[in-house]
């Protein structure tokens, strides 16, 4: 969905109200064809307002006939033209020489940041989010097409020229668009931080699931105000934050009004020499209260595959500023129909607005956007009470032609794929696939192939039951495993899940039901070094809920037996005189789980749930309570904690850290200790991971005791930009500390402890070559402290690095 493109909208802007006289017309770039907004218009030498409407289009009232019209507009070139009546007039503006971004030296105080100045001061006041409670209903629509030269749509001879396929890629969209998507949603929002949006209908071009509907929501920030602001996940500096003229520059370019209040038109783009991921654009100030009223904006340095430009308006409504309408232009670079880029053009309309409605806290639970099981049913009396306007007789024909399209092409199913890379399941009739038992890789196992599904709402919306098999051509064995799971209360995610399985599994690592590896991150790359494997035959009992809005508790019991696969045995006392080197143990064990995400925000499609990235830190905890009963062998009580967390610091880039720590009580073999994820190898081809330790070999160290950080600090492009060359520069630090209780009791293979403290430190260059949607680069690591290798050179480890880029 993010490399979708949209095209830029406009925001409206009020008008003087007359009466008698009435003109129309709409003011484009005479080059771009595209839609201007905030154009000052002057009728008769009496300053009327600003274009209006969407797409440029404005309508004014006089008390008598407007003969002349004067336009100005930031960049572009003042024009007079004469009316005649009250036609429909297309203006077309022409660009200056120069451009927005130049600077201009002026003397003394800049005026323009008085005002900014003004406007941070009352951001908080202004931000609905940070002093509101509200309801509101929106509607969005969202359509795609091809960016056409318009110098060779205006000249037919021109097209004449063409090639076969672009004359018929040129005719085909003078009537239809690529694709369209309409959504109407219900949110409401109670401070501090409750919110809940639910989609009530979804309309979407050659496909009946409503999930692409959510990209509306997703492409920009709700409101200006926030520190930072997030424009397709990617995080700028906000032009009005405290301190924010010694990053940006403020000009006021110049002046309008609405009603008594003074709007000022003030353009922003980051100083000269100041490196940090900026925005550039116009912010229209009203000297009501200092409120931004309008804003225009897109970042200093586009993204390769995407250009973006946003706009919001604002309106008093019940004595309070609040945004009416978000608009996005968005352009593929990459990605082409025929010899013509792709574009999206996306508007989304706030209506029904309610200031401090009256909101119970059981309004909200912890999903916070949903999609409605009848989203896609609502017939047209629904849609047309929405829409502002009829559908053109081009988006007519866009449905029409889509939806016959998607019929015979089953479009579904390429928008099942993309929902399932989020959700982890691919929706087919009664039952979900999991996308995780497809296909597999480890050092142990070689390839690993196989298949799972579960039964999904289809067959009930309160029992699921399903399994997987899988075979590996490493070890050469055949794995399997099922379960069946109840839901006892959906509000509150209470479920009871019966599972067995027969398959392998690392010695020394814990495993939290919830834990995931972040898709596409470089995280997973740890499985290249996954090397030793026991086989396990496993059946539990899990009840799962949640409480406390964030926090998530599984209560579990167990049975597990284990079969170690290499040297490794355990001395298991059997009597006073009698050791048994031990490779075959059963696992007897109660425990509890949790795992709290402050602010996580829970999205619920019709085929599942899935996580957005919380800006705090997720913390995960397990106690485990071996027990000799049931056939249990061992008793003991293992304890262990894990925190990670990425952040953003304005003007530093994203730092990242990630910690574990445990602590086992009692005698158990190795498959129960903690082993510290080491990633290297001697005279091997090596790739980069991700919270492991890149210097450390694998199953080199295990502890009863340990406590492991991993810290990243990503640069991004701010130590290095060069046009298209903006390599990521990242460093790194790995601290490991641990310590074995009752180190006589394991033999067979050879491991170390690190009492002494394990340390090592790196450097990542990444995206140094791009390819399509794939990124490489370079990374050196060193080894250093107590456990350093005799052998100078063979501390250092030098890995390539992967990425995406999206």
């Amino acid at each position: 969905m993010k490399r979708l493109i949209f095209s830029l909208l406009i925001i409206l802007s009020p008008t003087f109200l007359f009466a008698q006289y009435q003109i129309r017309g709409k003011v484009i770039d005479g080059k771009t064809k595209e839609a201007l907004a905030f154009v000052n218009i002057v009728a008769n030498d009496d300053r009327v307002g600003t274009s209006t409407g969407i797409d440029g289009v404005f309508s004014f009232n006089a008390p008598q006939p407007i003969k002349t019209l004067k336009l100005s507009y930031v960049g572009y070139e003042s024009q007079e033209i004469t009316v005649n009546g009250g036609e429909n007039l297309l203006i077309k503006m022409k660009r200056t020489s120069f451009a927005l971004e130049e600077f201009k030296v002026l003397p003394g105080i800049n005026p323009a940041e008085r005002i900014i100045m003004e406007v941070v001061k009352n951001r908080k006041k202004h931000n609905p989010e940070k002093s509101l409670n509200f309801k509101y209903e929106s509607y969005s629509k969202m359509y795609f097409t091809a960016l056409l030269d318009s110098a060779i749509l205006n000249n037919p001879e021109k097209i004449i020229e063409l090639d076969s396929n672009d004359q018929e890629a040129i005719k085909w969209l003078e009537d239809h668009h690529i694709f369209m998507m309409e959504s109407v949603t219900e949110r409401k929002y109670k401070q501090p931080d409750k919110s809940f949006e639910k989609v009530i209908a979804s309309r979407v071009s050659g496909l009946k699931n409503p999930t692409f509907s959510l990209l509306a929501t997703e492409i920009q920030s709700f409101s200006f105000y926030n520190p930072t602001l997030n424009v397709l996940d990617k995080a700028y500096l906000n032009p009005i934050t405290p301190n924010s003229i010694n990053k940006y520059l403020f000009l006021i370019e110049d002046t309008a009004y609405s009603g008594v209040d003074t709007v000022f038109i003030i353009s922003f783009r980051p100083r000269k020499g100041k490196n940090f991921d900026a925005l550039k654009g116009l912010l229209y100030v009203n000297t009501d209260e200092f409120a931004l009223q309008n804003v225009i904006a897109e970042p200093m340095v586009q993204d390769e595959g995407v250009d973006i430009k946003i706009q919001q308006k604002y309106e008093k409504v019940e004595g309070s500023w609040f945004p009416v309408q978000l608009n996005s232009n968005l352009t593929f670079n990459n990605l082409e129909l025929g010899n013509y880029k792709m574009m999206g053009i996306g508007k989304t309309y706030l209506k029904n607005i309610e200031i401090n409605p009256e909101l119970s806290n059981k309004e909200f639970g912890y999903v916070e956007t949903e999609i409605d099981v009848n989203a896609t049913k609502k017939d047209d009396v629904f849609w047309n009470s929405y829409r502002g306007d009829t559908l053109s007789q081009k988006e007519k024909n866009t449905y029409h032609v889509i939806d016959s399209l998607g019929k015979a092409e089953n479009f579904d199913k390429l928008v099942g794929g993309m929902e399932a890379l989020l959700t982890g399941k691919i929706m087919w009739g009664p039952v979900s696939l999991d996308l995780n038992r497809f296909i597999g890789y480890n050092d142990y196992e070689g390839f690993r192939l196989g298949a799972g599904l579960h039964t999904n709402e289809r067959v009930s919306k309160w029992f699921s039951i399903g399994g997987y098999g899988a075979y590996g051509f490493g070890d050469k064995e055949f794995k399997y495993g099922g379960d069946v799971d109840f839901t006892i209360n959906r509000k509150n995610d209470v479920s009871l899940n019966f599972s067995i399985l027969k398959d392998v599994a690392e010695p020394g690592v814990v495993r939290f039901y919830d834990y995931k590896t972040p898709l596409l991150s470089a995280a997973g790359n740890r499985v290249l070094y996954l090397s030793r494997m026991n086989n396990i035959d496993r059946v539990e009992a899990r009840l799962k809920f949640r409480t406390l809005r964030y926090l998530k508790v599984y209560v579990f019991g167990n049975q597990e037996n284990v079969e170690v696969t290499d040297n490794y045995f355990f001395k298991k006392r059997v009597d006073a005189t009698t050791i048994l080197n031990d490779q075959y143990y059963t696992f007897s064990e109660f425990g509890v789980e949790f795992r709290y995400a402050y602010k996580e925000k829970v999205i619920k499609t019709l085929s599942g749930k899935y996580a957005k990235p919380t800006n705090y830190p997720i913390i995960y905890a397990k106690i485990e309570q071996g027990i000799k009963e049931f056939d249990g062998e061992y008793k003991y009580t293992r304890y262990t904690i894990r925190a990670e967390k990425k952040f953003h610091i304005n003007n530093l880039g994203r730092p990242s850290f990630y910690v574990e720590a445990g602590l086992i009580d009692g005698q158990v073999p190795q498959h129960k200790l903690n082993s510290a994820m080491g990633t290297f190898k001697f005279k091997s081809f090596l790739i980069a991971s991700e919270s492991v330790f890149e210097t450390m070999l694998p199953y080199e160290f295990f502890s009863s005791e340990y406590l492991h950080f991993h810290f990243r600090h990503s640069f991004g492009s701010l130590l290095l930009k060069a046009k298209k060359f903006e390599p990521e520069f990242i460093i790194t630090s790995s601290v490991g500390i641990g310590a074995l209780a009752y180190p006589g009791l394991h033999d067979g293979v050879t491991f170390n402890t690190m009492e002494k403290g394990y340390y090592e430190s790196g450097l990542l260059i990444n995206n140094i070559l791009k390819f399509n949607f794939s990124s490489f680069g370079v990374g050196a690591f060193y080894r250093y402290g107590p456990y350093q290798f005799p052998k100078a050179s063979d501390n250092f480890a030098v890995k390539m690095s992967i990425g995406f880029v999206l």
